[in-house]
């Protein structure tokens, strides 16, 4: 069974002849949307067991 913590849903523009910025900035706030929510469901701090 499959347990989703986060849904992560955004609209990135499309890459345009000459103007990438617009596709860049989306691209980049979806990745910062995608590792807050794995920062705040997955805790780091557990150390595996041996």
């Amino acid at each position: 069974m499959t347990l989703v913590r986060a849904k992560i849903d955004m609209q990135i523009p499309r890459k345009r002849k000459g103007f990438t910025s617009q596709h860049e900035k989306g691209i980049q706030r979806f990745l910062d949307a995608v590792s807050a929510a794995f920062l705040r469901h997955v805790n780091l701090n557990v150390s595996a067991p041996a």
